[in-house]
């Protein structure tokens, strides 16, 4: 049985419209198949829960998939659309951005071989697929580390208030946790990177070591020694 790695979350297409006359280009993106195809180069195999569709954008996202060699979970091509994220560039270098996206993960069967399991950013925090995420997350703990990267995205999350909650959910399923300053900072604006970073390592689920990595200026890991809640 081959070890594999076994990535939850949305695949998109990155519209880039620039201004006249420029063309618009499109390519293949969404964090967690990015982290996929990261992980295939790297020689790691690797299944993707996604969804997109039977659509131009989804063969957009189909031939990247193939390509890299990651095997796709059953249903994920089986979406009405294939999502997209737009950005708008204006003439002062400005960028306005503009989600179509639809998250309707199934539940999905963790596979036996999996002793990674990853997700975030919009498939962990986007009704109504974001409960078959932290279902996965959840059930994982029995065979594999969970890893997440909330990645978080304030243009389709309403406020730092309800945001928050759903964040802590999944961090309080993983045993690895990725994120920016710029996360910690918009979810907690009253608090100190290292002040949230702390709390955060502290919600995190693993009874051992779990880590927690903050890009851009701090991180930290907890040992057994150290108080839990």
């Amino acid at each position: 049985m081959t070890e594999t790695a076994f990535i939850v979350g949305e695949s998109l297409v990155d519209v880039v419209a620039p201004p006249p006359p420029g063309p618009t280009t499109e390519h293949p993106g969404g964090s967690p198949l990015n982290v996929a195809v990261g992980l295939t180069r790297l020689g790691r195999r690797t299944q993707l829960a996604t969804r997109f569709a039977d659509d131009n954008h989804g063969q957009i996202v189909r031939d990247h998939v193939e390509s890299n060699g990651i095997q796709l979970c059953p249903s994920s091509d089986e979406a009405l659309t294939t999502a997209t994220a737009t950005a708008r560039l204006a003439s002062d270098g400005q960028a306005s951005y503009h989600f179509d996206l639809t998250w309707d993960l199934p539940r999905l069967d963790i596979p036996d071989e999996a002793i990674v399991v990853h997700t975030g950013s919009i498939a962990s925090w986007t009704a109504p697929g974001r409960d078959h995420v932290r279902d996965v997350m959840g059930r994982a703990k029995e065979q594999a580390t969970v890893t997440y990267d909330p990645n978080v995205r304030p243009d389709l999350l309403d406020d730092p208030e309800s945001a928050r909650p759903l964040i802590e959910s999944c961090v309080s399923r993983a045993d690895v946790v990725k994120a920016s300053d710029e996360d910690l900072l918009w979810l907690y604006p009253h608090r100190t990177v290292e002040q949230t970073a702390q709390d955060l390592l502290a919600r995190i689920r693993c009874s051992e070591e779990p880590y927690l990595s903050v890009a851009g200026t701090w991180h930290d890991r907890v040992t057994p020694s150290q108080p839990r809640r």
